[in-house]
């Protein structure tokens, strides 16, 4: 190392002071430099053999005696050690005297004394020199000619630079020269220089070239000279431009954004955006205070004011009303319907309907007589009405129990407790998945016993997060419900190491009910992570239906987006395997519609949400552009495009530049779309609203030169219902008269028939969506059905003539010429249009057939447009975003809330443009039952049930005599022709299987099989079949008839299973379609008449459930098999890996989880008397903990690990000797009970499960009492019994927590956001790419990095 005097610091040279790393006097007053080979660039830090503050103080170790140099061991050997090590690393030579003087003679090393000589720095400037003064001290020091001369060695001059760089950009292509080293290292030294360009001239000596380095980032580029060259590169600039952007759109939305009622997230604003919404929410509580204030004053103020006898007069009244409710119940609503006569007459109209009355009435009177309860020192004896319980539950829900709790204090009115509200959330009794509690409550819910309807379905992203529910044991968030068979067996066939089939839940997948009244309910929701498949879409379809039919509740039809999943179940319910007919209004229903698997004697038609197929077809206008993706051409040959709507926009804009109104609702966004206005509903509804569509016609008519009061004309002959399309033929007419006779120059003329064209486009559109499929102010009858459907018809005979055109011109072409496909619509939007509006009228025509012959209990005026579309299901998610409840742990509490009458303002309110509210329709829940009530009646319909299996359990033939094979054949009447060894193995395993207890034993401990039972007690059809299915299977003859009834339904179910194995990489072949099918065919009909006894067989609803059942029971002995066999043939795999803890880790955990649970038991019994077994509880303890103080040294030495010790500072629990052991035995029991395999074996149920294994562990139990009861200990039993439920329960708790929480770190990281908060975020830049990008660059810049090094 070399000692330089303060100047510029060249590439290959680095200063560094030593007052700034503390080096010893007299290194401290002297800059150093670090010298690497000329021509590079100086090596960082951490690559250096000896940081400098090493060096230093090796150097101040060695003797001033430099003929004999040495680092002297009388103060410290180590130290001298140190040095010799140093000293070897630095110069590669042993520490000898002789090595030594040699480094110091090179002046590699420096002793103290050297130094003296060396002038030092003050500060990192020159030494002053003694004529400076104050004035001059900022002034740069005098460079001497040696200086400079070496100043100009160091650093090469600006001409030399220059011609380096032109050079060297001869030698280098072009695509290299951001990545050269040498153009990096000359950028380096043009920095230096404070040069940002060299200018040159290109190979061919014609165009002027610049060679410029960014003034952001250290990159450079070489480029064609202009004169507004940016003195960025393209990255900074697209960082900037979308920096400028995001700014631009914080300051347009900074009161949105700031305001106290924001659902901005806090994470996402800026300090001063902080301050302003926190000032606004003080602002807020401020005025909420003063209003509280004064209302508490004003209630205060008449309390001190009653007199004694005024208050005795209401208690008295009191007292009254609760004895005379009628009374008070007549009088409340004859003041009421006073107060809504005069504000009728005043206002003018019907403000409030009378009949609307007795909900406020009763709302009234509840408080009057709550109020009069917290008067009286009774608030626990407080009775609300359904509505307020509904109220505040979704209150509750929304904003927790801290913020309910403030909002109750605040409130006048009354308020349940959140304690109350939270046993009533506990004992909703609703699950993901397989449940039937959501179909129960319509059974209160519904005015009359059936309904006739349809089925909504669609899939919200949700936030990972999955919990454990205490009290029931149940783990919440996870996706283990409808798995295909296919993902089973590839997993457990085809893959090294099986994966996890279980997840933690992204997705939920929520089917929704509307009848033809509006009533809307939830369905069942079902978790997934992602994956989900139309296999189990299929699956899920079948079981909602299924429950939907038992509770009265008919489905008519299905409607869904066009997504790859819903395509794929669209597919499969219709003509399986088959495609969808080429004509524009399809004559076989069979294409549009399903057999119910429930009642084959009905149909579901099938259909995609209108509202997806406007802005499908509205994207195909605007991506049409000559040579453009797509090119839509009409049956002529003229081009079809958005010119007319951007003209349209210009004239508009025109208007409001010369002040006048505009004649549309274009805007800019309509016309200019990006990634988040292009999902935008209303902005597609604009371009073929009316005031378009007339703005454009009679702008074309004055192009033509005909007045258009011509188009007008046309009204008068053919009426409103297909005027446009109407209108659009008649201008194509006009065109043709003007070229007949001349008067229009041929370009005119096709710029004209190209504006004609895609005005009749748009007509046709209008006519489709906004005038039938999307009219909310009228409904489809038997009266106007006819004239709506033949008009949709010549609509769609419109687009078929399109695509006749386009496969004429197919025809025309070369083989393998694809440039036809650009004409038209793409298959998939021109099949999903076709079906949606066949679907929809084939779905309004049967509802009304329907309708028709069950006039006494079906209530009819009509099918609303808003069953074609699922907008109702986009505002229930609105609503769940809106609440926060968008994660898989909140979400299963929140879907039981019925407060989808909100659900349309939430799309208003949450901002959501890709479904517009007005396309939700008419929505109610039915009547208004309160929460309690349907608690109660879930409950007893619990004990019926009960009732009903226990009674079956106490009176049916005992197992011994019943045990029966799964499957009456064999693997190889199963097995297909070409199945391989293995799966002959599997289909081996699974036929020898046994079933002790006969089929009925295992299907009553299915959870499906409970559900069921609970749902059909009413139904008269199906609660019949399970009375007889009871009845017969009591008897030994009529198990052994059902059992073989069982057998032959499970051989097809298992033929089916053999060939989705068989065929599992063959996409079209599923179980679960083949299994769908089986149920609504002929053969399953006759096969369980033929074989189930008694009438079973009769009841198809019956035998559809007990196909379901026994289809479960398949796929899990399926599971089971395949495990087994991948068992036999790979038990590495599942073999449990032994990590066995050290006695200091079994202390600390005894003395963490057991004394925690002393500490936190003992809190139970702090107010206990002096007398009672409470009193002894606490005694024992006491007696179970130990303070450190305490504690022997034998204790210490045995039971106190070192890190216990290090953490204890007095506040921790420590476990007493006599049961010191007792807790080892018992957290080895726990431990082994509950691991991360357990998890993934049983996730929904392995906390539950694995915490009665340990509770149900008696040799636990019994040593506990042994050690309670050793001398000179002697509890009681009562008392021993007492503490040991309360602190092995925490035990559990807190040690299986932390086997979940390790499991949760694992599967529940962050994942993607969803897409509006995408769409929402950026709408030109795509952040995946940006983030790769990113990525990339500093991927380029590492390497280039490593590249000088």
């Amino acid at each position: 190392m070399r000692i330089y005097k303060n100047e510029m610091c060249p590439p290959n040279l680095h200063f560094e002071r030593g007052n700034q790393v503390h080096a010893p006097e007299p290194y401290n007053k002297h800059t150093f430099v670090y010298i690497s080979p000329t021509g590079t660039v100086c090596l960082g830090k951490d690559q250096w053999t000896l940081t400098l503050i090493q060096w230093t103080n090796m150097c101040s170790h060695l003797t001033d005696d430099l003929d004999q140099p040495s680092f002297p061991t009388s103060s410290c050997t180590s130290c001298a050690k140190e040095d010799k090590a140093f000293f070897e690393a630095y110069t590669g030579l042993p520490a000898t005297p002789t090595n030594i003087k040699q480094a110091l003679d090179a002046k590699v090393v420096k002793t103290c004394k050297q130094l003296e000589d060396v002038p030092t720095t003050q500060g990192g400037r020159p030494k002053k020199n003694g004529n400076h003064n104050k004035k001059n001290n900022n002034k740069p020091a005098t460079v001497t000619p040696a200086t400079a001369n070496k100043r100009k060695c160091i650093v090469p001059s600006i001409n030399a630079i220059e011609k380096d760089v032109i050079e060297r950009l001869g030698e280098v292509k072009a695509e290299d020269i951001s990545s050269d080293v040498a153009l990096t290292q000359l950028a380096g030294l043009m920095r230096l220089k404070d040069m940002t360009a060299v200018h040159f001239l290109s190979d061919n000596k014609k165009m002027k070239m610049v060679f410029t380095l960014c003034q952001s980032c250290n990159s450079h580029r070489a480029c064609k000279m202009v004169s507004n060259l940016s003195p960025f590169c393209r990255d900074c600039q697209l960082a900037n431009g979308k920096e400028k952007q995001l700014q631009r759109k914080r300051e347009e939305n900074l009161s949105e954004r700031t305001a106290a009622s924001s659902t901005t997230p806090l994470t996402h604003l800026t300090k001063e955006e902080l301050k302003l919404r926190g000032k606004a929410m003080k602002r807020q509580h401020d005025i909420i205070a003063i209003r509280l204030k004064r209302a508490l004053a004003t209630k205060d103020e008449l309390l001190n004011k009653m007199s004694p006898g005024m208050k005795t007069n209401v208690e008295n009244s009191f007292h009254f009303a609760n004895e005379n409710t009628g009374l008070v119940h007549d009088q409340v609503s004859k003041v009421l319907r006073e107060i809504i006569q005069k504000e009728n007459t005043t206002l003018g109209g019907k403000v409030l309907l009378e009949e609307d009355c007795e909900p406020i009435v009763e709302m009234i009177i509840d408080e009057i007589r709550n109020q009069c309860r917290v008067f009286n020192n009774q608030k626990t004896q407080c009775k609300y009405s359904s509505s307020l319980v509904g109220l505040a539950m979704s209150l509750f829900l929304q904003s927790g129990p801290a913020a309910y709790e403030q909002f109750r204090r605040d409130s006048v009115m009354i308020y349940p407790s959140s304690s109350y509200l939270k046993s009533l959330k506990y004992r909703q009794d609703t699950k993901d998945g397989k449940s039937v509690s959501q179909y129960e409550d319509q059974l209160k819910l519904r005015d009359s016993p059936e309904e006739i309807g349809q089925l909504i379905v669609d899939e919200m992203k949700l936030k990972k997060d999955v919990v454990i529910n205490v009290k029931s044991g149940a783990v919440v968030g996870l996706t283990d419900d409808f798995i295909s068979q296919t993902k089973i067996i590839k997993t457990w066939l085809d893959k090294d190491k099986p994966n996890d089939m279980v997840e933690p839940a992204t997705h939920v997948n929520q089917w929704q009910y509307r009848s033809i009244t509006g009533r809307t309910f939830n369905c069942e929701f079902f978790y997934n992570a992602g994956s989900l498949s139309g296999n189990a879409l299929l699956e899920q379809f079948t079981r909602v239906v299924v429950n939907c039919e038992l509770v009265g509740s008919k489905v008519f039809g299905l409607v869904c987006d066009a997504g790859g999943n819903n395509a794929r179940l669209m597919n499969l319910l219709r003509r399986s395997g088959t495609g969808f007919p080429n004509m524009a209004w399809v004559e076989e229903e069979d294409d549009v519609r399903t057999v119910n698997p429930f009642d084959p004697s009905r149909f579901i038609y099938l259909f995609f949400c209108s509202t997806h197929d406007l802005k499908n077809v509205r994207g195909a206008l605007f991506k049409s552009e000559p040579g453009g993706k797509r090119e839509l051409l009409d049956a002529e040959g003229n081009h079809i495009d958005k010119s007319i709507l951007v003209e349209c926009l210009s004239r508009d804009l025109d208007r409001l530049r010369r002040g006048a109104k505009p004649m549309t609702t274009l805007q800019e966004s309509t016309i200019k779309l990006d990634r988040w206005s292009k999902m935008n509903v209303e902005e597609a509804k604009r371009i073929c609203a009316q005031k378009t569509l007339a703005e454009i016609a009679n702008y074309l008519y004055c192009r033509l030169g005909f007045p258009a009061d011509d188009g007008r004309l046309l009204e008068r002959n053919h009426g409103r219902v297909g005027y446009w399309p109407a209108v659009a033929l008649h201008l194509k007419a006009k065109l043709g008269e003007k070229k007949s006779i001349g008067n229009k120059s041929c370009d005119e003329a096709n710029v004209l028939a190209s504006a004609i064209s895609s005005f009749e486009w748009i007509a046709n559109m209008h006519e489709i969506f906004t005038n039938r499929l999307m009219n909310m102010e009228m409904k489809i009858n038997g009266g106007n059905i006819d004239s709506f459907e033949a008009e949709i018809i010549k609509n769609l005979n419109y687009f078929h003539d399109l695509w006749t055109a386009q496969q004429k011109r197919k025809e025309l072409l070369q083989k393998g010429d694809k440039s036809w496909q650009k004409d038209f619509l793409a298959s998939e939007t021109w099949r999903n249009l076709r079906m949606t509006c066949r679907g929809f009228f084939g779905y309004c025509r049967y509802v009304i057939q329907y309708a028709a012959s069950h006039r006494d209990t079906i209530k009819f005026t009509g099918v609303s447009p808003a069953h074609s579309n699922s907008s109702v299901i986009e505002a229930w998610f609105s609503l769940v975003r809106m609440a926060r409840q968008d994660d898989g742990a909140r979400y299963l509490a929140y879907a039981t809330n019925r407060q989808m009458v909100n659900a349309q303002n939430a799309l208003k309110k949450n901002r959501n443009k890709m479904y517009c509210e007005d396309d939700v329709g008419d929505v109610s829940t039915g009547k208004d039952v309160g929460i309690p009530e349907l608690i109660k009646f879930k409950k007893d319909r619990e004990m019926r049930k009960d009732s009903l299996i226990k009674g079956y359990e106490k009176n049916r033939v005992r197992e011994s005599t019943i045990q029966t094979d799964k499957f009456s054949m064999t693997a190889e009447e199963a097995s297909l022709p070409g199945s391989s060894n293995q799966e002959q193995e599997v289909l081996r395993i699974l036929t020898t299987l046994k079933l002790p207890n006969g089929y009925m034993a295992r299907l009553t401990e299915l959870a499906t099989f409970h559900q069921w039972v609970r749902l059909c007690l009413d139904n008269n059809d199906v609660g019949q079949w399970f009375d007889e299915l009871f009845r017969l299977t009591s008897t030994q003859e009529g198990s052994i008839q059902f059992n073989a009834g069982c057998r032959a339904i499970q051989d097809k179910l298992l033929q089916l299973a053999a060939r989705c194995m068989r065929n599992r990489t063959d996409n079209n072949t599923s179980f679960e379609a083949a299994a769908h099918n089986f149920y609504k065919s002929e053969e399953f009909d006759v096969m369980c008449g033929d074989n189930l006894p008694g009438n079973l067989g009769k009841s198809h609803p019956g035998c559809v459930l007990l196909g379901l059942m026994l289809a479960e029971l398949l796929v899990k002995w399926l599971a089971l098999a395949l495990r087994m066999f991948r068992q036999t043939i790979n038990p590495e795999l599942f073999r449990k890996k032994q990590n066995a803890l050290t006695s200091a880790e079994e202390n600390n955990e005894v003395n963490s989880f057991l004394g925690w649970s002393i500490f936190s038991a003992t809190k139970k019994f702090v107010n206990a008397d002096e007398k009672g077994s409470e009193t002894e509880c606490k005694e024992l303890l006491r007696t179970m903990s130990i303070s450190e103080a305490d504690a022997d040294e034998a204790y210490l030495a045995t039971y106190y690990d070192t890190n216990m010790s290090m953490l204890n500072h007095g506040g921790l629990t420590l476990v007493s000797k006599e049961f010191f052991e007792w807790g080892k035995l018992t957290m080895q029991s726990i431990r082994d009970a509950f691991t991360m395999d357990h998890i993934k074996s049983a996730p929904r149920s392995c906390f539950n499960d694995r915490k009665k294994y340990v509770l149900q562990n008696k040799s636990i139990r019994s040593s506990f009492f042994i050690s309670c009861q050793s001398s000179p200990l002697s509890f009681s039993a009562k008392t021993i019994s007492t503490v040991y439920d309360i602190i092995v329960p925490k035990m559990i708790h807190a040690r299986f927590a932390v086997v979940f929480r390790q499991w949760k770190q694992l599967h529940c990281r962050k994942h993607e956001v969803s897409l509006r908060t995408k769409l929402k975020a950026t709408v030109k830049d795509d952040k995946k790419r940006a983030a790769t990008n990113q990525h990339a660059d500093e991927s380029v810049v590492n390497n280039k990095m490593a590249k000088i090094t």
